[in-house]
């Protein structure tokens, strides 16, 4: 029951992680769109830049498998707490929690 209420507040925790860093993502592409960069014989968005396109891309590929990752976990929870059972300690592990709080991904996971 305790690992259960530790990974139910992890998991709000990653959730609010992930909503701040899509603001901030938002709020990066909406600068880049705007901000003009100098090229040689003209002007274009910073966002149109080759290194800034694929960076956003990285991003928006990382953030969507922490995304995937997230509601696995969450799906995975929610099984056991409406049934009333015990999760099995793969779900309620300490790494697992580690891994939600740092925002990563633990590599045998998806």
């Amino acid at each position: 029951v305790i690992g259960q209420r530790l990974l139910t507040g992890r998991l709000v925790i990653a959730q609010a992680c992930i909503f701040s860093i899509q603001d901030v993502f938002k709020k990066a592409k909406a600068y880049t769109s705007e901000k003009q960069c100098h090229v040689p014989g003209s002007e274009l968005p910073l966002c149109e830049l080759p290194q800034v396109k694929h960076l956003f891309r990285e991003a928006d590929a990382e953030l969507q498998h922490m995304e995937q990752y997230l509601t696995q976990v969450q799906q995975r929870l929610a099984v056991h707490l409406s049934a009333g059972t015990i999760p099995p300690d793969s779900l309620v592990s300490p790494r697992l929690a580690v891994h939600l709080s740092a925002g990563t991904i633990p590599p045998d996971s998806l």
